[in-house]
């Protein structure tokens, strides 16, 4: 995956707090970029915060913003940290961009070795990325930080719908994390997003889905690539105050499926509805298989969709829709006695 930045870890340095430094780094390659990363040292604790964003390059030096990410919090560990940038940003081969990370607190991340072409300055980490980025002091530091491309496909679901008033509103994931995207004036904008470790409890995300209800919220369904706290995870998307609480809709029975995946429809009292992909037991074999589930109020239990007539059966990659009296149909892809096709 293209990447502009370093990745090659090299030793802890403690940055100061309220400050912005930066390291210049020149684009190999044309690109897209949505998330950035940053290596993490043992003195960044929790409570302590850090935004990652990207200036542009006028005669070597930081100039105008081209986009920030929402908030990182330290939790003392060794390791790179992510966080999705505000909007996707157009990365031109051969041009130079300043990687930049904003401190709330003095706290450690981690440099590759030798010196790199940097700059720093004050800011407030509570006012945010000044634009432009001010009169920059030179450094030294070679920042292990690094923006990469962006992987949003519908290989792993994924819905766009549009609200009440008109506004369109994408549901994406790259397999780390789900996205929400609103067209503001035209132009695709993050708005907000969950990881894997909240959504799950860990592993990746294998497949989403998501409807919107007559109040403007929306119905998010996650199906993940092994088994975790939450296998098959849903929780509600406020437009004004964000994701809720994330709950497990279901449990794998014997393990994660070959082919993850999930489907969610609301019905006209705001309920939501689910198909999802499990592997159960066959007679000595497991196999996937669509199970069905609503929920008005708590889930209700899952119920097998289909009767399989050999263990060699395969159900998966399902859809759910409610007709106008709230009847249930779904129709997924199947492999029946060797044979596949399409099963309603």
């Amino acid at each position: 995956m293209a990447y502009i930045g370093n990745q090659t870890v090299g030793t802890g340095v403690i940055l100061g707090a309220n400050g912005k430094y930066c390291t210049r780094y020149q684009a190999g390659s044309s690109f897209n970029v949505d998330t950035m990363y940053i290596y993490s040292y043992d003195e960044w604790i929790s409570g302590e915060y850090v935004r990652l964003g990207i200036y542009s390059d006028t005669s070597g030096d930081p100039d105008a913003l081209l986009g920030f990410t929402l908030p990182i919090e330290g939790d003392g560990a060794e390791n790179w940290k992510s966080s999705v940038l505000n909007t996707e940003i157009s990365i031109v081969s051969g041009s130079y961009y300043h990687l930049a990370i904003l401190t709330s607190a003095e706290l450690g991340v981690y440099q590759a070795s030798g010196s790199g072409d940097s700059h720093s300055n004050s800011d407030t980490y509570s006012d945010g990325f000044t634009d432009p980025f001010g009169s920059p002091v030179t450094q030294t530091i070679l920042l292990n930080i690094y923006a990469e491309s962006v992987d949003e496909t519908l290989s792993k679901g994924g819905s766009v719908i549009e609200a009440s008033d008109g506004t369109k509103i994408s549901v994406t994931t790259d397999g780390n994390s789900i996205k929400i995207w609103k067209d503001i004036d035209g132009t695709k904008s993050l708005v907000d997003y969950s990881t894997a470790a909240t959504i799950h409890g860990g592993g990746a995300i294998g497949w989403i889905d998501a409807a919107i209800d007559s109040n403007d919220d929306i119905h998010v369904i996650s199906s993940c690539t092994s088994e975790q706290t939450r296998d098959v995870a849903y929780a509600v998307y406020d437009l004004t105050t964000g994701f809720g609480t994330w709950e497990e809709a279901a449990d794998y029975t014997e393990a994660a499926p070959t082919n993850p995946g999930c489907a969610i429809s609301i019905d006209s009292n705001d309920y939501p509805h689910i198909l999802f992909v499990d592997r159960v037991k066959m007679t000595g074999s497991t196999q996937d298989n669509v199970y069905y589930d609503y929920n008005d109020g708590s889930w209700n239990g899952a119920e097998q969709v289909g009767v399989r007539a050999t263990k060699t059966d395969v159900y998966s990659q399902p859809k759910i829709t409610l007709a106008p009296a709230d009847d249930v149909e779904v129709v997924y892809f199947s492999v029946i006695g060797g044979t596949p096709g399409l099963t309603y």
